[in-house]
């Protein structure tokens, strides 16, 4: 039995040391609606950064009893903030200049067995938007507002996962492409344990024209969780 998730990771700017204020609490921060919805348990925050849904197949009228139940929750919050002039971000306990700017984002696993994770990460520049999203980290001379993202996931049992936050194309990281880029297997969770993913990259530090809030990138991410045997 697989199970398929979708998260939409909506990235925010910081252009200036004014457009964007941010603390624990939530204060002035830019808000999007919605949030996501395992099917089980509505998310009760209304504050959010990430958007999504999961779509689950239909049970069958008959389940195989030798088929084995995958219950996945997927992250209800999180935030991803562009960076490019390195100024300082504090906000939920992290204080970083790096240029993109991301938490852990956890996935759990309720199965009773091991749970297999494929994922695929698409990314979108809305309209209004120039930035230009780019297979690898911008040079620092680059004229256009040129940014690269990459996912990295880490599976864990009880400890903080140790990431490396470097671009290696490794089985655990995955580039986000505007043609959708896939890896099969990119992270393990064990039966009853977790997983999680951060957003790293680079940007364009001195364009042509300077950064503005309009300029940023969308993230889908959709992932398949299969059972181990």
């Amino acid at each position: 039995m697989k199970k398929i998730a979708c998260i939409i990771l909506a990235l925010l700017l910081l252009a200036s040391s004014t457009a964007f204020a941010a603390s624990g609490d939530g204060e002035g921060v830019p808000v999007l609606p919605g949030g996501v919805s395992t099917g089980e348990e509505p998310s009760s925050s209304g504050a959010l950064e990430i958007t999504g849904e999961v779509a689950v197949p239909d049970a069958p009228a008959e389940m195989d009893e030798q088929q084995p139940v995958i219950s996945v929750r997927v992250p209800d919050s999180g935030w991803v903030v562009v960076n490019p002039y390195r100024l300082e971000v504090v906000r939920d306990g992290i204080a970083s200049n790096q240029q993109i700017v991301s938490p852990a984002m956890v996935l759990q696993n309720r199965s009773a067995v091991p749970v297999r994770v494929d994922a695929k990460a698409t990314g979108t520049v809305p309209p209004g938007s120039e930035a230009e999203l780019v297979p690898v980290a911008p040079p620092p001379d680059a004229a256009g507002k040129e940014v690269f993202l990459f996912l990295e996931f880490q599976g864990f049992w009880g400890n903080d996962p140790l990431w490396s936050g470097q671009f290696t194309d490794g089985a655990n990281q995955l580039a986000v492409g505007s043609q959708g880029t896939a890896k099969e297997g990119i992270m393990t969770m064990e039966a009853g344990g977790a997983g999680a993913l951060r957003v790293f990259g680079a940007a364009a530090e001195a364009p042509a024209e300077p950064w503005t809030a309009a300029d940023t990138v969308n993230v889908s991410v959709v992932f398949t969780f299969a059972a181990l045997d």
